[in-house]
């Protein structure tokens, strides 16, 4: 649960989260971020979640992630669905 964090906390509770849930063998998630209301603009963990996801170090775990669900809470947090295993780029290109 990353509410009411600053970036650079929420993303050393990311880092944190994510090594746990690697380790203990985790293949969903939940990243708890807030839907951003009380922010200026726009939902500035959200986004910065989004990120860290696509670029960081983290995503050759992560084979896809997705805002919750409306019936489990709308856009306040994001799934993610991880791999066993990074991935290498065989795994990308395919198996030959």
């Amino acid at each position: 649960d990353l509410h009411g964090l600053t970036v650079e906390t929420a993303r050393q509770a990311f880092e944190r989260f994510l090594k746990e849930s690697i380790a203990t063998g985790k293949r969903m998630v939940l990243i708890i971020h807030g839907r951003g209301l009380s922010s200026p603009a726009k939902p500035i963990l959200k986004t910065k979640v989004i990120k860290w996801l696509n670029t960081s170090r983290w995503r050759k775990w992560v084979i896809a992630f997705t805002s919750e669900r409306f019936c489990d809470g709308c856009a306040g947090a994001t799934y993610v669905l991880l791999r066993k295993r990074p991935a290498t780029r065989r795994l990308k290109k395919g198996r030959k």
